[in-house]
């Protein structure tokens, strides 16, 4: 077995995953600056990230079926980012 196979395998809907999970994660930062704050641009653009991530859930999807190409990391990448 190649040493990081996984990695080798980086396919462009992985990015959109990847972007999936950033997107997804990095909603949780402003709103903990809001619990601090009480500003309300905080939950605005909270709000906006999550809708970045579902843009590339969808997105991710349709691009593996579209190159009809799909990794091992990707799959596991789109479960942890679904959480």
């Amino acid at each position: 077995m190649k040493r990081f196979s996984m990695i080798r395998e980086f396919h462009l809907a992985d990015w959109f995953t990847l972007g999936n999970a950033v997107c997804g994660t990095g909603a949780l930062f402003p709103m903990m600056s809001y619990i601090g704050s009480a500003n309300v641009m905080h939950v605005y653009f909270a709000c906006a990230l999550v809708f970045a991530a579902l843009v590339f859930d969808v997105l991710d999807g349709r691009i593996a079926r579209w190159r009809q190409k799909a990794s091992l990391l990707g799959k596991e990448l789109d479960s942890l980012a679904d959480v």
